[in-house]
């Protein structure tokens, strides 16, 4: 998130109001990233990885669902014809300190 992202006090909102505000940041910053990249990109690749549920635990170790995940990762890679100067661009380092 940019350093004009406005916080918002979810702590009195009901379960659907705070999915409600996580929808429209993720889809407010998806969006974001894709008015930036993929003019400028010529191909790419998107990958969904998922983490799958732990079954039960047994002494060597998990055993994992084969079709039930609590997570999921979204990988967009945007790969550009022509060099793309990146130095004015947020390089996610600070993302995670506003929230």
């Amino acid at each position: 998130m940019d350093k004009d992202t406005v916080k918002i006090d979810v702590s009195n909102m009901s379960k659907e109001e705070k999915a409600r505000v996580w929808t429209n940041g993720v889809r407010n910053e998806v969006n974001s990233l894709l008015d930036i990249y993929l003019p400028v990109s010529d191909e790419g690749d998107i990958n969904i990885q998922y983490h799958y549920a732990v079954k039960e635990v047994f002494e060597n170790g998990p055993e994992y669902h084969d079709s039930l995940a609590d997570a999921v990762m979204v990988t967009m890679v945007f790969k550009f014809g022509e060099l793309f100067d990146v130095s004015n661009q947020d390089k996610g380092e600070n993302q995670d300190a506003e929230k």
